[in-house]
């Protein structure tokens, strides 16, 4: 049993350095989705009602850097603790959550009724 229990440490350890050695993520790399540019773009285009052009988008793209970037910043510093303002912002988007999960579509009965 402690024989077992020895050759599944050794494993378990040869494993994690494998991972540590190989997995070149780090921290200060940002990915963007190609989803999250276009629904930035999406807004774009609902609120000035045109299609950005390339340098537009560029900078949207950079302002979505820039914003990750201060973001990952300020959970570093710890800036996000005791704040009453993400409090609030973080129970608010509970709560829309919340909404969404309630939100159903109406029974043939409501529908009726309103037609």
């Amino acid at each position: 049993m402690k024989q077992r229990l020895f050759i599944f440490l050794i494993l378990g350890i040869i494993i994690l350095s494998a991972d540590l050695m190989f997995n070149d993520e780090s921290e200060d790399k940002i990915t963007i989705f190609e989803s999250e540019i276009n629904s930035l773009i999406g807004t774009w285009v609902d609120q000035v009602g045109r299609e950005p052009t390339i340098q537009e988008i560029d900078g949207i793209i950079k302002q979505l850097l820039d914003e990750e970037i201060l973001y990952r910043e300020a959970l570093k510093l710890g800036l996000d603790k005791n704040d009453i303002i993400i409090k609030r912002r973080l129970a608010q988007k509970i709560g829309f959550l919340r909404q969404e999960a309630d939100s159903s579509l109406p029974s043939d009965d409501e529908v009726t009724d309103f037609l």
